[in-house]
């Protein structure tokens, strides 16, 4: 079993739709689900059971895989007259972006079965797109804002794995340039860490 820590997870819409994974360097890239998927967004970690979850924007479905073997692939939420557009998983549960409900809401079911919902906010609006969870304990973050290095960012990811600046890491997709995108917290080092003609990044 690969370390999750050292992955790097991201979404293709574009002509081949999929889910991708690399390491942090942006080596070894694979595709980890490329069938059955269209518009797969909002992407989510379960550190707990090892498993990726998604919304698939297309066919307003969220779905998970095991990590491990890239199998095991359920479908937890599917259904007519919603528009899903991100999940994000916490403890035992989903939440979710649903923006035909109430005007854009954020609900919320289980993740073993998220049959029996609930709507933890509403009148959010049509626009209403990816959401995240911080968690005090696991999380440490704070603004981050430089328009030389950041056009139109849709997702960040931090690696704050060092005290000292300079040693922690951000991970960013970015739609003006159409990559992913790795720079230091003192702004050096930038790197193109995967690159595509394609797909839009979330």
């Amino acid at each position: 079993m690969h370390d999750i820590k050292f992955f790097l997870f991201w979404t293709e819409w574009g002509q081949v739709p999929c889910i991708g994974k690399a390491r942090l360097d942006g080596s070894e890239k694979v595709m980890i689900v490329s069938m059955g998927i269209t518009w797969p967004n909002g992407i989510s970690i379960d550190y707990e059971e090892n498993k990726l979850y998604w919304c698939d924007a297309r066919s307003d479905k969220i779905e998970r895989i095991d990590l491990d073997t890239g199998g095991n692939r359920e479908v937890l939420l599917s259904g007519s007259n919603v528009d899903l557009f991100s999940v994000a998983v916490f403890g035992a549960y989903i939440y979710w972006s649903d923006r035909a409900h109430a005007n854009g809401s954020v609900r919320r079911g289980h993740k073993n079965d998220a049959t029996e919902t609930v709507t933890m906010r509403t009148g959010l609006g049509v626009n209403l797109k990816e959401i995240k969870i911080f968690n005090r304990g696991r999380e440490k973050v704070r603004p981050y804002e430089n328009p030389l290095y950041f056009k139109n960012i849709i997702a960040l990811a931090f690696d704050y794995n060092q005290r000292r600046k300079g040693t922690n890491r951000i991970f960013y997709s970015d739609a003006h340039f159409g990559n992913i995108q790795l720079i230091k917290d003192n702004w050096e080092d930038r790197q193109v860490i995967v690159e595509s003609l394609y797909f839009i990044l979330w």
